[in-house]
């Protein structure tokens, strides 16, 4: 009998554990994806993993290659490739997930003037068809989107950043979730990838 008091406890406090609020924080930008827990003030990075972090600053430091100019965002195809399943894994749990902050920018590649144009028509649209089912999804508290034009890179980019709280039991059902399905989406990506830059070399 005491055990299956102890159980039953276990199991409250577990339970009142999952209804606890915490935040999470995501930016998407030319680094690449970066997934923080907010629990206050206090910000601990989850994705990518610290330790890689730390020694990708070691030897960048070490090897101090020249400085140029870097996109302002990740790579639009890869980012496009996560939204499908973002907004299908947090379908059930909008109405109870509060997102505090959205800020979406988006840079059009092109050298050419007129294509530029052209390249910021096709980003505007694109950004409002990315940014409408987000808003009406969700209750977004403080929210900003643009749209720009750089005549130095070579592919479209965009650069993420919001900032969202829910409670603990919500938090671990969609990093399972998500989780899965974002990591079979990276294979994918990276297999891709690969294939090309053989392509490549035999060309």
């Amino acid at each position: 009998m005491n055990n299956l008091y102890i159980f039953l406890l276990v199991l409250l406090i577990l339970f009142l554990l999952c209804q606890i609020r915490i935040g999470a924080k995501i930016e998407y930008k030319q680094e690449g994806l970066f997934v923080w827990v907010r629990a206050g003030m206090l910000e601990i990075p989850v994705f990518p993993v610290a330790s890689k972090m730390k020694k990708k600053e070691k030897r960048t430091a070490k090897e101090k290659p020249p400085a140029e100019k870097k996109p302002k965002g990740g790579l639009l195809e890869l980012a496009l490739s996560f939204i499908p399943i973002v907004l299908d894994t947090v379908k059930k749990l909008r109405r109870k997930i509060r997102v505090d902050k959205l800020d979406m920018h988006l840079t059009a590649a092109a050298a050419d003037p007129g294509d530029a144009a052209l390249q910021y028509g096709r980003a505007n649209a694109l950004l409002g068809s990315l940014w409408q089912p987000i808003v009406t999804a969700f209750h977004v508290k403080d929210s900003h989107a643009g749209v720009s034009v750089d005549f130095e890179q070579t592919k479209p980019t965009i650069y993420l950043l919001a900032s969202l709280s829910l409670t603990i039991g919500q938090a671990l059902a969609l990093v399972i979730i998500f989780g899965a399905r974002a990591l079979c989406v990276l294979i994918r990506t990276r297999n891709k990838s690969k294939k090309d830059i053989e392509l490549r070399k035999a060309v």
